[in-house]
């Protein structure tokens, strides 16, 4: 019964119009850059390190708030408040972008930071001395900042980075700031719940690191703000919760039914009464989980992370906010250990078919290997590179002249005659196939699936792969009868070089 809508970075890739009835843009990603990704201003990775980029830089840029996506998206999120009309109620969604990676603000955001009073984090150039090497492998980020470059000129970059930073703060807040006048002047104020909330927090030196990606107090820790209509007082909660809590909140405040499927809990006795001991009982702290098998859990007291090796690390953030020394080794702490290990997961999914394995260090690169869904885990593969034993003729047949196997890969010899169809033995679900091919010029071929057999005939979508020339039909990777192919063939390697396709199939989702 609500109406959605939603702009900016919210779905971070899901289609936007798929998920509200009115749909905004990302009005430009991470916003203006200098030049094409090899120009920066303070920061460039090196990039013949082999792992995954950063945008990651600094600098007053570009010269007026206008050309900010957030800035955009304020505008859109005023204009949508001014439109909504009648008593339906509403949901909306605003995302935006800073202060993600580049700290790129205009320069009178800076202003309010001037460098000669900008206060650094403190560092112990010890820091990891204590982290074990599990988890030093693990948060490695080759291509990203590193310290000892940061600190050259006594602190030079490191203070520019965090100037940036608070600029780039203070320039969201800001575009915040335009939304909540904005509905204050509306008439949803005295009815609206407004939540403020991040994806994730960011390190701006502390173990020895510019980034995100970590188990640590500054990756993990983001801001979350419940504002209720009509509620005028405030007050803060020092009990740590978790985003997932969010969806049945808003349920319980909305007054709409709870959903079992929810692993989170309702926040709404913590907004009643900040001291109320919520979970008790119901968990002992928060999970964070990144890459399969590590774990962070946060409680009131301690910080706790366990590594797939089974290494561990325990900050006491009583005396130790900063996560400076590691207790796991500590014995007066091992009934504290034995209390959170039992939080762990007890069952771990392997990473799916489809996730992407650009990896950020060798670690990771390691892990995708061994722990990704691989088709020879549980199927046949589609094409072991010497036999046809997994595919059939369209009869069920063993595959007939004109196919067979040649340097590794299915060759179908136009000598030979038609061969028609061959598909293979077993039928798959959802799937993620990349496959690469080269064609004779002007040959026209293609891949099937989605399959379903009417009488004699194969249906399905088919992947046409066509020849440079002789079919009239440009060039390839159309999805037969659903889109053209493209007009220009420019995207074609020679006839003696393989092409890369490839196809992923989600449910209806293709």
């Amino acid at each position: 019964g609500y109406q959605t809508l939603g702009a900016g970075k919210i779905t971070h890739g899901y289609p936007m119009k798929q998920a509200f009835q009115i749909a905004g843009s990302q009005f430009g990603g991470s916003g203006p850059k200098p030049g094409d990704k090899t120009v920066r201003f303070n920061y460039s990775p090196d990039l013949t390190i082999p792992f995954t980029g950063t945008q990651t830089d600094w600098a007053a840029f570009p010269d007026v708030d206008q050309k900010m996506p957030d800035h955009k998206a304020a505008d859109w999120a005023t204009q949508q408040l001014e439109s909504i009309k009648g008593d339906k109620p509403f949901f909306l969604a605003v995302g935006f972008v800073r202060p993600h990676v580049p700290f790129y603000a205009p320069q009178k955001w800076f202003d309010l930071f001037p460098l000669d009073t900008i206060t650094l984090p403190e560092i112990p150039d010890d820091d990891l001395k204590d982290v074990p090497e599990m988890g030093r492998q693990l948060h490695e980020l080759p291509r990203y900042p590193q310290l000892k470059w940061l600190r050259e000129n006594d602190n030079e970059q490191l203070r520019k980075c965090v100037q940036a930073y608070l600029a780039c703060t203070a320039f969201v807040d800001h575009q915040v700031g335009r939304v909540l006048q904005s509905l204050e002047k509306s008439r949803h104020a005295s009815n609206t719940i407004v939540v403020l909330f991040s994806d994730h927090g960011y390190h701006l030196g502390e173990k020895h690191r510019v980034s995100k990606h970590s188990l640590w107090e500054e990756s993990t820790r983001v801001p979350l703000i419940v504002s209720r209509p009509g509620n005028e007082s405030s007050a803060t909660c020092d009990l740590p919760v978790g985003l997932i809590d969010l969806y049945p909140t808003l349920l319980e405040l909305c007054g709409l039914p709870a959903r079992e499927q929810n692993e989170g809990v309702s926040l709404v006795p913590l907004l009643n009464d900040p001291k109320s001991d919520l979970l008790n009982g119901v968990r002992n702290g928060i999970l964070t989980t990144y890459g399969r098998s590590n774990h962070s859990i946060r409680t009131r007291q301690v910080r706790y992370i366990s590594y797939e090796d089974g290494s561990e690390e325990l900050y006491d953030h009583m005396s130790d906010p900063h996560e400076w020394t590691n207790l796991a080794n500590k014995k007066a702490h091992r009934t504290t250990l034995i209390k959170l290990r039992a939080e762990l997961p007890d069952h771990e999914a392997r990473y799916h078919a489809s996730t992407r394995t650009s990896p950020v260090n060798a670690w990771f690169q390691e892990q995708f290997r061994r722990s990704r869904v691989q088709a020879k885990d549980d199927l046949e593969p589609l094409f072991d590179g010497k036999t046809l034993d997994n595919w059939t003729s369209q009869n069920g047949k063993p595959v007939g002249p004109g196919w067979e196997v040649v340097d590794e890969a299915i060759h179908l010899s136009r000598a030979k005659g038609r061969a028609g169809h061959i598909i293979t033995k077993r039928e798959y679900g959802d799937f993620d196939l990349s496959f690469e091919w080269k064609i004779a010029e002007g040959g026209n071929s293609g891949l099937k699936y989605r399959v379903r057999k009417y009488g004699g005939q194969t249906l399905g979508l088919e992947y046409q792969i066509l020849g440079k020339s002789g079919t009239g039909k440009g060039s390839t990777g159309s999805l037969y009868a659903l889109f053209a192919p493209h007009a220009e063939n420019t995207i074609l390697k020679p006839d003696d070089e393989f092409n890369l396709g490839r196809i992923v199939v989600l449910g209806n989702q293709i």
